[in-house]
C-alpha cells in the first residue's frame, strides 16, 4: 500500500465522519494525518 492510497483512505474516513456529524476533532485529526502523509517521502508500509 502506498502513501497515496493510505492518504486517500484517511481522507475518505474524514469525509464520512463529517457527513455523519461525528466529533469534528476526530475528522480534523484524519485530515491532519493526510497532510502529514502527503509531505513525507518515505513509504509508511
Amino acid at each position: 500500500m502506498t502513501n497515496r492510497e493510505i492518504s486517500k483512505m484517511f481522507k475518505l474516513t474524514a469525509s464520512l465522519m463529517e457527513l455523519h456529524e461525528e466529533n469534528p476533532f476526530k475528522s480534523k485529526a484524519y485530515n491532519d494525518a493526510v497532510f502529514a502523509i502527503d509531505k513525507i517521502s518515505q513509504d509508511l508500509s
